[in-house]
């Protein structure tokens, strides 16, 4: 019997804390089972202690032996690279934007697909299905801004939709919007036709730090947006994106407090907070953005952000990354598939079209991706796993994000949410 390499040992109040950072397992020990548990691991009175050992395997804290633990995970990952059983399509309707944001990686000049391409995205699509049976199909729209160009939505979407009830396959379907063009129509339109379960809309901060960073030409955008948010969550799922460097962070209570105080839209929306990357003095390290977090969440607990809360987890999720998937891909305007959405655009990171595709594709981000082994050693690893990004990641700045301490806060947060 061992003690998993995932499970973290915290020691608070006289009473130990036990946390499984690969199935989000948390058990606090009182004096009289924290003995139990010693003796557990000095393999003493094990006959006595079948219950809690049962117990401890269910949650992962133990496993039967390191060697079986390294298997289960293998298991995920490979499951996470081969797609499972779904084909997952970020899709670009166009490239053209009516922001323009400044830390935005775009910034291109406005491609549309052609006539005819909706046809040749299904015709893809159905090649897929023919080589790689799946049972699911899963779209993300992506732009520039997807909205501009909603027609395509619709001409895509029936198509999709069509071809998977003729199959009898699941289909799911999410955006990316900056949100100025969302209107009660176009939410219900999305959900209740075109199957979108959600939409991710950016806010980063109050009206004037929220349009100096994300202009909308010379219009109020933060007033638009907001507006829009408040016509549509009762009919749509959104995930308000607050996009976080030391630029703005400093405003985000301000926002939380705001939103707070927007009826009851905090009950319906998701805040996610995202760490905004890039080389300029502003961005944070990984690790900086992560205490950053911890501080933020604490303000969600503040302002009553509950719908938010309740989601949290500290369960170590292999996040599918359409990179190091396989039958996961992002379709340009022009057609051109890619690894990456961030990548998209660029030449040397094309690695075919809808029309013109070989399985024996070259994966220049993949191959230059490599964690190091004493993170995947480490007991936070699978925390630190679901932001790992490999087109960003560079081996001489990894840091580890998470301290006992915020482990400890995120775990306090998480059993009041589910006591609530």
């Amino acid at each position: 019997m061992d003690k998993s390499r995932y499970t973290i040992e915290i020691l608070h109040n006289n009473k130990m804390k036990l946390i499984n950072t690969l199935y989000g397992s948390i058990i606090e020990l009182d004096k009289e089972n924290q003995k139990k548990y010693e003796d557990i691991l000095e393999n003493r009175n094990m006959e006595e202690y079948k219950e809690e050992i049962n117990l401890f395997l269910q949650m992962g804290i133990l496993v039967e032996s390191k060697e079986s633990e390294y298997t289960e995970l293998d298991k995920l990952y490979k499951n996470m690279e081969s797609g499972g059983d779904s084909l997952q399509l970020v899709i670009f309707t166009t490239t053209a934007c009516n922001m323009q944001c400044t830390y935005c990686f775009e910034h291109m000049n406005p491609i549309y697909p052609e006539p005819g391409s909706a046809g040749d995205v299904m015709q893809f699509i159905l090649e897929r299905y023919q080589k790689h049976p799946f049972e699911k199909l899963s779209i993300t729209w992506f732009g520039g801004e997807p909205l501009i160009n909603m027609k395509y939505i619709r001409e895509l979407s029936d198509k999709a939709i069509r071809f998977t009830t003729e199959r009898n396959l699941k289909y799911d379907a999410f955006m990316i919007t900056n949100g100025t063009l969302l209107t009660y129509d176009i939410a219900c339109e999305l959900k209740e036709k075109w199957k979108v379960s959600a939409l991710q809309v950016t806010i980063d901060g109050m009206r004037e730090k929220h349009n100096m960073r994300r202009p909308y030409g010379s219009k109020d955008g933060f007033s638009v947006i907001m507006n829009n948010i408040r016509e549509t969550h009762k009919e749509i799922q959104i995930v308000l994106r607050i996009n976080v460097d030391r630029d703005n962070v400093g405003e985000v209570e301000d926002l939380l407090r705001y939103l707070s105080e927007c009826g009851d839209l905090k009950d319906d929306i998701f805040i996610d907070f995202g760490k905004v990357v890039g080389d300029e003095p502003t961005c944070m390290t990984f690790s900086e953005f992560e205490t950053e977090r911890v501080k933020l969440n604490r303000m969600l607990k503040k302002y009553g952000f509950h719908y938010t809360l309740k989601q949290f987890s500290l369960e170590g999720k292999l996040v599918s990354c359409s990179v190091l998937t396989d039958n996961a891909f992002v379709i340009y305007p022009n057609g051109d598939l890619y690894k990456c959405y961030e990548v998209a655009g660029k030449e040397e990171f094309c690695i075919g079209s809808i029309k013109n595709f070989d399985e024996k594709y070259e994966n220049k981000i993949s191959e230059r991706f490599q964690v190091k082994e004493e993170c995947k050693a480490c007991s936070k690893f699978p925390l630190c796993n679901r932001h790992i990004c490999p087109y960003r990641y560079h081996q001489d700045m990894i840091q580890c994000a998470y301290s006992d301490e915020s482990l400890y806060e995120i775990i306090e947060m998480i059993k009041q949410e589910q006591s609530a």
